[in-house]
C-alpha cells in the first residue's frame, strides 16, 4: 500500500469535504430545533433522553475498531482474507443480538430509566424525556452497527462508503424533522436522528453483506480481539459516563441548562468530526501496517505529521471558538424560541469547551498510536484517572458555577488526559516523534491571527448574518498567511491543484495535436 503523504492528504482530504457537508448539516439541524423548540422543556427531554444510547453505544463498541481493526488486518495478513472474515461475521452478529436487546430493554424500562437519571426534572419534563427515550433507544443498535461497519471499511482503506453514509443519514435527519414537527414535536427530531442512522447502515452494509455468513466461531483470533477490547470496555463502563454526570447535576440547575448544554456539545462534537476524523481514520491503519512490519522509523514520521497536520486545522478553530463562539451562535441559532439568553449562554459554553477541542483532537491521535501497538491498557488507564479528576471538579464547580462549570472541568481533564498520552508516547517511542510540530504550531498561531484579525473586521461591519462572510474571509486569509510562511500543507496543495492543472493543459495541446498516421 502507498502511504505518502500526498496519498494520505487525499485520503484525509476527501474525509474532510464530507465532514465539513456533515458539519453544515448538523448545524442545519441544530438550527431547526433551536427554531421550533428552543431551550424548552421539549429540548431538555431531547439531549436528555439522547445521552444514555450513546453512553452504551460508546461503552460498548466505541473501542471496536481499536481492537478489531488491528486483529483482523494481521488475520488476513497471516490465513487470507476468508479467515479474517470469520471473526467479522462473529463479531457482527454478536453486536447486532446484544445492542438490539439492549435497545428493546430500553424501550420497556424508559420510565424509572430516566427517573434515576434526572432525579431534578419534574413530572413534565420526566414525562416528555421519558416518550423521547422510547425513540432513541434504538441509537444503541443502530450507531454500534454504524461503528461496525466503518471499521470494516478502513481496514480496507476505503473511505468513500464511511464518509457519504453518515452525511446522507444527517441530510434525512434534517428533512425528516422539518417535515414532521408541526405534527410530532419534538418526536420528529428524534424519530429523524433514528431514520438518518438507519439510512447511514444501509449505505454502508453492502460490504459486509458480501462477506455475510450466519455463524459465530469463538476461535483463537475472537479470544485475541476480546482481550484488546476488555480493558477499553472496563473503563468506558467508568469515564463514559461523562455525559450522564452532566446530565444529573444539570437536571436539578435551571430549567434549559441540558438544552444548553446539549446545543454547545453538539456544535462542538461538529467542530471535532471536522477537525480530527479524517486524520484518525486514514492514519490508524497505516500505523497498523508499520508496526505489523516492524517500521518504527516509519511509525515516528507519521505520528509527526500527523501532530503538524492537527495543529494546522485545529489552531484557527480553537482561536475563532475563544474570540467568536457568540456572534456564532447567534447567527445560527437565534430566531423563533431561542432568545438572546440562550445565545449568550449557549456561546459562553462553546468557548469553555476550547479545552475539550485541544485535548480531544490530540487525544484521539495519541490513542491511535497506543492501539495500534496493541497496548489498550495504558489509555485506559490515564482516561480513568481523567475523568476521576473531572467529576471531582464538576461537583465542585457545579453547584456554584452552574453548567459553566461543568464545562470547564470536562475541558481541565481532557486536556490532562491528552498532554499524559503523548507524555509517554515520547517515552517509548524515542525521539524524533515530534519533529517539526514546533515549527508548524508557531506558523499557525501567526497566520490564525491574521485570518481572525480580518474576521474580526467583518463582525464590526455588522451585517446581517456576519459569521458567513467572516469564517470565508479569515479562511482565505489563512491559506494566503500559511502560503507565504511556507507551510507544507498549504504548498502540498498549490503544488497538487497546479499539478493538475499541468496535466489538463498537456491533454489539452495534445489534443490540439495533428495524430500520426
Amino acid at each position: 500500500m502507498n502511504h505518502e503523504p500526498s496519498t494520505m492528504l487525499k485520503s484525509v482530504s476527501l474525509l474532510s469535504v464530507c465532514s465539513l457537508g456533515q458539519m453544515f448539516l448538523q448545524f442545519a439541524f441544530q438550527v431547526v430545533l433551536a427554531k421550533h423548540f428552543g431551550a424548552t422543556v421539549a429540548m431538555d427531554a431531547f439531549a436528555a433522553g439522547m445521552a444514555l444510547p450513546i453512553v452504551i453505544c460508546t461503552t460498548l463498541v466505541g473501542s471496536l475498531g481499536y481492537s478489531f481493526v488491528p486483529i483482523f488486518l494481521e488475520r488476513m495478513h497471516e490465513a487470507g482474507e476468508e479467515e479474517a472474515w470469520k471473526l467479522a461475521n462473529s463479531v457482527g452478529l454478536l453486536l447486532v443480538l446484544f445492542t438490539g436487546g439492549l435497545s428493546v430493554a430500553g424501550c420497556f424500562m424508559a420510565a424509572p430509566i430516566m427517573q434515576a437519571l434526572h432525579p431534578g426534572f419534574s413530572a413534565e419534563q420526566l414525562h416528555e424525556t421519558v416518550r423521547v427515550f422510547k425513540v432513541l433507544s434504538w441509537l444503541t443498535l443502530t450507531n454500534s452497527m454504524t461503528t461496525f461497519l466503518q471499521a470494516l471499511y478502513h481496514s480496507y482503506q476505503r473511505y468513500t462508503p464511511t464518509a457519504v453514509g453518515p452525511l446522507a443519514g444527517v441530510a434525512l435527519t434534517v428533512v425528516w424533522t422539518i417535515l414532521l414537527h408541526e405534527e410530532w414535536g419534538i418526536l420528529a427530531g428524534a424519530s429523524g436522528v433514528v431514520a438518518g442512522a438507519a439510512l447511514g447502515i444501509l449505505i454502508q452494509s453492502p460490504l459486509y453483506l458480501r462477506h455475510f455468513r450466519l455463524r459465530i466461531l469463538f476461535d483463537e483470533s475472537f479470544k485475541k480481539c476480546g482481550r484488546l477490547l476488555l480493558p477499553l470496555i472496563l473503563g468506558a463502563l467508568y469515564y463514559n459516563l461523562d455525559p450522564l454526570v452532566d446530565r444529573y447535576l444539570a437536571s436539578k440547575m435551571t430549567e434549559g441548562s441540558i438544552a444548553h448544554l446539549g446545543y454547545a456539545w453538539r456544535l462542538i462534537n461538529g467542530l471535532l468530526i471536522l477537525c480530527t476524523s479524517g486524520l484518525s481514520i486514514v492514519i490508524f491503519p497505516v500505523l497498523i501496517q508499520h508496526f505489523v512490519s516492524g517500521r518504527e522509523s516509519e511509525t515516528k514520521k507519521e505520528i509527526a505529521f500527523a501532530i503538524r497536520f492537527l495543529t494546522f486545522i485545529l489552531m484557527p478553530v480553537v482561536l475563532g471558538l475563544v474570540f467568536f463562539s457568540r456572534p456564532i451562535v447567534r447567527d445560527l441559532f437565534q430566531r423563533g424560541q431561542f432568545e438572546a439568553s440562550d445565545t449568550a449562554r449557549v456561546g459562553i459554553l462553546m468557548a469553555l469547551y476550547v479545552g475539550v477541542v485541544i485535548g480531544a483532537s490530540l487525544g484521539d491521535i495519541s490513542g491511535k498510536v497506543f492501539f495500534a501497538i496493541q497496548d489498550t491498557w495504558t489509555p485506559v488507564v490515564i482516561k480513568a484517572l481523567g475523568f476521576t479528576v473531572g467529576v471531582v471538579l464538576k461537583f465542585l464547580l457545579g453547584p456554584g458555577y452552574g453548567v459553566e462549570g461543568l464545562v470547564l472541568a470536562t475541558s481541565v481533564y481532557y486536556i490532562v488526559n491528552s498532554v499524559i498520552q503523548l507524555f509517554i508516547i515520547r517515552k517509548r517511542l524515542g525521539a524524533g516523534l515530534y519533529a517539526g510540530v514546533p515549527g508548524a504550531l508557531l506558523r499557525s498561531i501567526v497566520a490564525s491571527a491574521v485570518a481572525l484579525s480580518a474576521a474580526w473586521f467583518v463582525f464590526k461591519a455588522e451585517i446581517p448574518y456576519a459569521s458567513i462572510p467572516a469564517i470565508l474571509v479569515s479562511i482565505l486569509c489563512y491559506a494566503v498567511a500559511t502560503w507565504f510562511l511556507k507551510d507544507e500543507f498549504t504548498l502540498k496543495f498549490v503544488e497538487t491543484v497546479r499539478g493538475r492543472e499541468k496535466t489538463n493543459d498537456e491533454i489539452s495541446k495534445d489534443e490540439r495535436s495533428p495524430k500520426s498516421e
